[in-house]
């Protein structure tokens, strides 16, 4: 695939301003830091009711979250290109977040994209203490080489 990892975005919410370009530049970033330049994803931005309603249908909580993560594969239409998945972020949760962390809404926002890159590719913190260690070590680095 040319011009490194495919990105496609969607913003569902009004509530708070996303500059789509800077999203789209943090994926592909994090991405290639990763060393997944032929990758693609899809990444939703929603409220904090849609979230919920996400988390419900597929995990069962009926609660708002930051963000979801949803694995695919290997693209049978572009050969050679590895459809990570799809991320949905809730931007009410993440601007929250934000303001109780005291940084800002585009830091928050490239944690968690860094987060939900991270489970897509199989990393998963509530597997065990020692796999949630580095896993938020792996996304330290990286946040700090991005931002």
């Amino acid at each position: 695939m040319r011009g490194g990892p495919r990105i496609w975005i969607e913003n569902r919410q009004r509530k708070f301003k996303l500059n789509v370009a800077s999203a789209k530049r943090s994926a592909r970033l994090i991405l290639e830091v990763l060393g997944k330049e032929n990758a693609a994803l899809s990444l939703l931005f929603v409220n904090d009711r849609a979230i919920q309603k996400f988390n419900q249908k597929f995990r069962k909580i009926n609660k708002p979250t930051d963000v979801l993560s949803f694995p695919m594969g290997v693209s049978r239409v572009h050969p050679g290109v590895n459809i990570l998945g799809d991320i949905v972020i809730s931007l009410e949760t993440a601007q929250k977040q934000a303001e109780s962390l005291g940084h800002s809404l585009k830091r928050e926002v490239g944690f968690l994209l860094v987060h939900g890159i991270l489970h897509l590719l199989g990393w998963d913190h509530e597997r065990s203490p020692q796999e949630a260690k580095k896993m938020y070590k792996k996304q330290r680095e990286i946040l700090n080489g991005i931002i």
